[in-house]
């Protein structure tokens, strides 16, 4: 199940965009990947996992980041009892969002 919620966009131009989502308790986003921006997410509550298709998942807790170059298949998971906000910073590039149906 994923929850994902837009909370607000605070930049969007040709080549960044910053925007706060919030995640439901127990729940993960879809699989993607974006083809020419690094991401960065911030987690701003609890805790967060990003979880990678070809790498070690990297644990979140509130104040952490994590950096997800660009063409990485990944999500983001909240396996805590809570919603939780992070912020993803996204720059050098045309935004895209790939879905992987396929991933584990």
């Amino acid at each position: 199940m994923s929850t994902v919620r837009e909370l607000a966009r605070l930049v969007e131009s040709a080549d960044t965009r910053v925007v706060e989502f919030e995640l439901s308790a127990g729940s993960a986003g879809p699989w993607h990947h974006h083809s020419r921006m690094v991401e960065h997410c911030y987690c701003l509550g609890t805790e967060l996992t990003v979880e990678f298709e070809r790498a070690a998942d990297i644990r979140l807790k509130a104040g952490q980041r994590c950096e997800i170059a660009s063409g990485t298949v990944h999500r983001i998971r909240n396996g805590s009892p809570v919603a939780c906000k992070y912020l993803v910073v996204q720059r050098g590039g045309e935004y895209d969002f790939v879905e992987h149906t396929g991933a584990t």
